[in-house]
């Protein structure tokens, strides 16, 4: 599960490789992205969705959604990353 902390690490780091700078005056719209993505990605680990954006960093030009990084994120993992009552099989 991911950790609104590790979920905010991934939101600036996509800000930033995609020239986004990330205004202090907007902390509580980032707050409620993270939220979204500790829902979005609840079934998976940190590493694997951090790898996941590098691979989409090196591979296009506009930032991607979240369907598009969980879409990556599943790709990377042994077997597609199947899911079976909310818990993650590798």
């Amino acid at each position: 599960m991911i950790k609104k902390s590790e979920a905010l690490k991934c939101i600036s780091l996509l800000y930033e490789a995609y020239n986004r700078p990330i205004k202090e005056e907007s902390r509580e719209h980032y707050e409620r992205i993270a939220e979204m993505w500790c829902i979005c990605f609840e079934n998976y680990q940190y590493e694997d969705i951090k790898k996941a954006i590098y691979e989409i960093i090196k591979e296009s030009k506009y930032m991607p959604t979240i369907a598009e990084i969980r879409e990556k994120t599943i790709r990377r993992l042994p077997d597609g990353g199947y899911i079976k009552d909310g818990f993650r099989y590798d």
